[in-house]
């Protein structure tokens, strides 16, 4: 996968991701932390 690849699937996914993150977090801005997180691990 190239890395513009890479943003398309994450700009798509990121979201939905921010919404589940959402339901355990209760915070906004931990829920775009964590899902930033997880894109950098997966990068």
């Amino acid at each position: 996968m190239t890395e513009t690849e890479f943003k398309q699937e994450a700009a798509t996914a990121r979201p939905k991701l921010i919404s589940i993150a959402l339901r355990y977090l209760k915070s906004n801005d931990e829920a775009e932390d964590i899902v930033q997180d997880a894109m950098l691990r997966l990068w």
